[in-house]
């Protein structure tokens, strides 16, 4: 998960992506402080693709050690549930990450 967290190049890069210096303030492009800035972070989108990279190789690696049978042992299941949770967290992740943020005048 370190690694997601890098810096990919140079600052041209990553202003030209919309890192803007009001999203780094927490503020928005009319200049209210303290309003969410309106997209995720580009360290907790690369945590969850790093997340996810890491979720398909287990499958993969699972699919291969199986490919020849259809029977599992219960040690077999519990990994494929193990699988399916974390799979379940990155997209309850993502879609937490994604979600809009309720502007000021919205009940909480």
């Amino acid at each position: 998960m370190l690694e997601a967290l890098k810096p990919e190049g140079n600052a041209d890069r990553r202003a030209s992506r919309g890192g803007g210096d009001a999203q780094r303030k927490g503020t928005t492009d009319e200049g209210k402080p303290g309003s969410a800035p309106p997209f995720p972070s580009l360290g907790e989108i690369k945590a969850l693709r790093a997340w996810q990279q890491e979720v398909n190789e287990r499958t993969r690696r699972f699919n291969v050690q199986h490919s020849k049978t259809s029977v599992f042992s219960e040690k077999d299941k519990a990994e494929l549930r193990a699988i399916e949770r974390e799979q379940q967290e990155i997209a309850d992740l993502f879609h937490q990450v994604t979600k809009p943020s309720k502007s000021e005048g919205e009940d909480k």
